[in-house]
């Protein structure tokens, strides 16, 4: 059965008096009446063929308007006006609802969120991501899925507001719930890819305010003491020590640093790209009294520095430390590095290469905190005459 066609009123054009001249001459202008199309306004012109290329131009546009109204069918024309009518009182319009519902809706082959995080953790490995930082990211998410796993949310389902929910039912400090933020922005970036989601939910959460305080650092005095317990009580332990104190490799390098790398005859030690947070190669000086305490240490012949477990080297640090009498500084070794050599050298890009991090950091936590008075007590930290470290049998 053929559709009725409607009938399309098009503008009416004609020419009406407008206000006088100045001079009292009659002033005409030509109008585009367009409210008898529906369209409730009226359009002015001074030339009577701009006004009928403007009505052809709209009765062109009520055209196809009318025959795209013509071909809905009833029964969605019905739907519509229900659906704006549910939709008054709300302030939005259907096409801020379809929106709104192509955003958040589900998408072809979502996963659940715990599918996702095995997905995630996965593609870390393949992307040849270390130990750590896969052992993080699975830590930081498998807190995400205690917190929001309630009949196994999708993840499309997981919004803006339910992570900040779970961060305020969680007491993190800052620096923590920065650190927790990055994963899961991270994750959400990868759901995104695979089109698991629409949108990234932890993208637009702020990172927490850190209030910035001065590094703990160990005093000239106590470094010497540690350095001195470990020769005598620990001394498989003294050169990852001295090497802490006196050069500022990462405790997470030191873990991994090999006798190789530590090249004596040219006073460097060697952070290759494969140990270095940084996945950059650095070159890191040893100094005078650090090559004094790496002659003294007993290193092994081949394989790591220190070739016990890392925890063995964290017990054996807690004990020096508390038989030296030194109270624990976060970080202490790396910091009282970086704090001294800047001090005594006053040479940030110096220091920076040594460190391995940027010259913003670097001034940010090490600039002005120690003196330079302090700092030549440092790097005068020598064994003492006639030292002797305790064999590692013993």
């Amino acid at each position: 059965m053929a559709r009725r066609a409607y009938a399309i009123r098009l503008p009416r054009v004609y020419k009406a008096k407008a206000r006088s001249w100045p001079d009292g001459r009659a002033r005409f202008h030509w109008v585009v009446d367009l409210r008898r199309c529906g369209k409730g306004s009226r359009l002015f012109f001074d030339t009577e063929e701009e006004a009928r290329m403007t009505a052809k131009i709209e009765a062109n546009k009520l055209m196809n308007e009318g025959l795209r109204a013509s071909q809905v069918e009833p029964g969605l024309r019905e739907e519509a006006i229900r659906c704006q009518e549910l939709l008054e009182g709300c302030g939005v319009s259907l096409t801020d609802a379809v929106g709104f519902y192509l955003k958040n809706a589900p998408r072809k082959g979502s996963k659940t969120l715990q599918e996702a995080v095995e997905l995630f953790l996965a593609s870390r490995v393949k992307k040849v991501n270390r130990d750590r930082s896969v052992a993080t990211y699975k830590s930081h998410l498998e807190a995400l899925i205690t917190g929001l796993m309630c009949g196994h949310p999708l993840i499309h389902e997981v919004t803006t507001q339910k992570i900040e929910k779970y961060f305020e039912g969680k007491k993190l400090a800052p620096k923590t719930i920065n650190n927790h933020l990055g994963t899961l922005k991270t994750f959400f970036e990868f759901c995104l890819k695979h089109e698991w989601c629409a949108q990234n939910p932890a993208e637009p959460l702020e990172k927490a305010k850190i209030d910035r305080k001065t590094v703990g650092v160990f005093t000239p005095a106590e470094a010497r003491k540690l350095l001195n317990a470990a020769a005598t009580r620990y001394a498989d332990t003294l050169a990852v020590m001295a090497i802490g104190l006196l050069s500022g490799v990462r405790s997470s390098e030191l873990m991994l640093l090999e006798v190789h790398m530590i090249k004596l005859a040219q006073r460097i030690i060697d952070i290759p790209a494969e140990i270095s947070k940084t996945r950059k190669r650095r070159l890191v000086p040893i100094s005078k009294n650090l090559l004094a305490w790496l002659k003294l240490a007993p290193l092994p012949t081949q394989g790591r520095v220190f070739q016990r477990p890392k925890n063995d080297f964290y017990d054996n640090y807690v004990a020096i430390r508390a038989a030296a009498g030194v109270a624990k500084k976060e970080n202490g070794m790396r910091h009282s590095f970086a704090t001294y050599h800047l001090a005594m050298y006053s040479n940030v890009h110096e220091t920076s290469r040594a460190c391995g991090h940027s010259v913003q950091i670097l001034l940010r936590d090490y600039d002005a905190v120690a003196t330079k008075a302090e700092g030549k007590d440092y790097w005068a930290i020598w064994p003492q005459n006639g030292s002797k470290v305790v064999s590692i049998a013993a």
